[in-house]
């Protein structure tokens, strides 16, 4: 059996780490492909019967060296159903749909 990260109640630990965050430790963008991934990532060996991944985005992908159909691919490999919601962009947000010329 594997064992599972647990959340820690050790607040001097807690208070520690937070005294060495930085804004500006880590570059602005969004990678939703890495954060998809990641995701599948810990779903994959799950037993349970059903895997659902709630990705929420405003759909930008500016960062990350997965795209995002990739992680989707992966998902869909290993039984992980994502549902998707859009929010954050005004008006419009493109996504891609597949055509008789491929996907767009």
């Amino acid at each position: 059996m594997r064992k599972l990260n647990s959340l820690t109640i050790d607040h001097d630990v807690l208070i520690n780490l937070y005294k060495d965050i930085k804004n500006g430790m880590i570059d602005d963008g969004t990678a939703i492909g890495m954060g998809l991934a990641t995701a599948v990532n810990r779903l994959k060996e799950s037993e349970a019967k059903s895997k659902v991944i709630i990705l929420l985005t405003d759909g930008s992908n500016n960062m990350g060296s997965i795209p995002p159909i990739t992680a989707a691919e992966i998902a869909k490999q290993f039984n992980v159903r994502v549902y998707t919601v859009g929010l954050g962009t005004h008006g419009f947000a493109p996504y891609p749909v597949q055509t008789a010329m491929g996907i767009e």
